[in-house]
């Protein structure tokens, strides 16, 4: 208290009047605290900021995955149409009338194996003969439908009736595609809570199905109605960057649906990874309290542990941002940094997973695991301009299942996919590491035998020959139905011969190998140069 009786005044010149030391160590408490708070705020900054672009590549990842896993699905859905509209006792019945035989010997089986909602079947006139299941719109002008009359396999998502439909359509013909149309066959797949769950089985993230700002469906309900406010909507619409709340982050993809705004939704959790950065801050206020005499011991050790752990994170954020998904952190202890750490880790894995799905979806076949008809063709290139290079043979097996059709319209698509998975099996079991296995179409596979001639070509087709014999039993085809292939094969020398041409030589060989008979080997003729 001073003269005046006025504690306060009296505490300031009191601090004024303190000894140089004592000055000192103010000062340098000061600085350490000024200076620990500035690289707080620098580093957790730039930390922020390299964490939310890491965020933002996640859900593009993520979007990108689901939209492939809807792709996906829309295959399955025209490979069915294409798969029952093939049918020569379908096109006899759709030419007389007979919709009581189409529902009970074509519609109710789509139905029941194919997961569809709906199925109807079209005269060549687009009009209705018959249909099951979930009743569809009028169809007969749609796109989709027309496209059936040129022979073309084609699926489209359509709105009607405040309902959202996954469409696939293929024409009905009675041997093969060469025939005349009579009608279409039409399956619908209704985008509903199911079908949202469906593909968050997938993709692991909720998915959302908006149009027009209604959601048609949705794995998570609660999460959808916040998704469809006024503000939602306008950030989503604008699909450059992701909704973000304290939960979630969502982010949208348009969908071509004629006559509708449809966005597909996708909606992460957010990883701890923001609870973590709150406790890091918490701690680090925290410790810029410490008692005067230690002040700048403790302040000086806090910020060089500190700045460690950050500039360790920061360097991975940042090296996954330039690319190198296998970036990872070593958390150290049981505090919040390594709370950090791990989160940091889980996004990261989350992340390369993702990329790695993508990969694999590219270039792999999804039924049997194999190469796919455009990764064949690239492999083919390179395996040919190395045996150029290092003047080697190689040679080319095309291979076809014997009355594949037969198998499929005898006991259904599941154990028809079940015979082409043991045949993929087969083919891995004999051929080397290092030769190259497709599914080139359908029920035809395609192997690329690196460093190998006619003779040895053959040797190995006559081997994959007798294993496709034995794959009856493994896709619980009854004992009395046998499985066999036929297979076309192609030697070239090193020289100049097209890939093309060597490509018909092995079809020529093949179609040669199907007219004599079935499950023969036929080699074509060398090409001299």
């Amino acid at each position: 208290m001073d003269a005046t009786g006025n504690p306060r005044r009296a505490g300031v010149r009191g601090m004024l009047r303190l000894r140089l030391r004592s000055k000192l160590l103010l000062g340098v408490f000061a600085v350490v605290c000024a200076a620990m708070a500035v690289q707080f705020v620098i580093l957790s900054d730039r930390v922020g900021d390299d964490l939310a672009a890491l965020e933002r590549q996640r859900m593009d990842e993520d979007l990108a995955v689901a939209v492939n896993a809807l792709e996906q699905m829309n295959t399955r859905l025209e490979r069915a149409a294409a798969g029952a509209s093939v049918d020569r006792a379908l096109a006899e019945a759709v030419v007389s009338g007979d919709g009581r035989w189409i529902a009970a010997n074509v519609l109710g089986h789509v139905i029941l194996n194919e997961r569809v909602q709906s199925a109807v079947v079209l005269t060549a006139e687009g009009d209705l003969l018959r249909s099951a299941g979930l009743p569809l719109p009028d169809l007969g002008e749609q796109p989709l439908v027309r496209m059936t009359a040129a022979k073309v396999v084609s699926s489209t998502m359509m709105y009607r009736g405040g309902r959202l439909w996954v469409l696939a359509a293929a024409p009905i013909v009675p041997r093969g595609y060469d025939d005349e149309s009579v009608g279409a066959l039409v399956l619908g797949v209704l985008v509903c809570d199911s079908f949202a769950e469906a593909l968050k089985s997938v993709v692991g993230t909720e998915m959302t199905f908006l149009a027009d700002g209604v959601v048609m469906g949705a794995s998570d309900r609660a999460l959808a109605r916040r998704l469809v406010t006024g503000d939602a909507l306008a950030v989503l619409e604008r699909q450059r960057s992701p909704l973000v709340s304290a939960e979630t982050a969502s982010k949208a993809r348009a969908l071509v649906t004629p006559g509708v705004t449809t966005y597909l939704v996708v909606s992460n959790h957010r990883a701890p990874i923001a609870t973590a950065s709150a406790a890091m801050r918490r701690s680090i206020l925290i410790s810029l309290w410490p008692g005067l005499v230690l002040a700048a011991i403790v302040a000086t050790f806090l910020s060089i542990a500190f700045g460690r752990s950050l500039s360790g994170l920061t360097r991975a954020v940042d090296a996954m941002a330039f690319g190198d998904l296998s970036t990872r952190v070593t958390p150290r202890g049981e505090d919040e940094f390594a709370d950090l750490g791990h989160a940091f880790n889980a996004m990261a894995q989350r992340v390369e997973e993702a990329q790695e799905t993508l990969w694999r979806a590219a270039v792999r076949d999804s039924l049997t695991g194999l190469l796919n008809h455009r990764e064949f063709y690239r492999r083919l290139e390179e395996e040919v301009a190395r045996a150029d290079r290092e003047g080697q043979e190689v040679a080319v097996l095309m291979i076809d299942l014997d009355d594949f059709k037969s198998v499929n319209d005898t006991y259904g698509h599941l154990r028809g996919d079940s015979v082409l998975r043991e045949m993929a099996r087969a083919l891995e079991s004999c051929v080397r590491e290092q030769d190259v296995l497709a599914r080139y179409a359908g029920d035809e596979f395609a192997v690329v035998l690196t460093a190998t001639g006619e003779r040895a070509a053959r040797a190995v087709a006559e081997r994959i020959r007798g294993c496709a014999a034995a794959i009856g039993a493994g896709s619980e085809l009854p004992a009395d139905v046998a499985v066999t292939a036929s297979i076309g094969v192609a030697a070239r020398v090193p020289g100049v011969e097209p890939l093309a041409d060597l490509m018909e030589r092995a079809d020529q060989a093949l179609y040669r190998a199907k007219a004599g008979g079935r499950d023969r080997v036929v080699v074509a003729a060398a090409v001299a140069f």
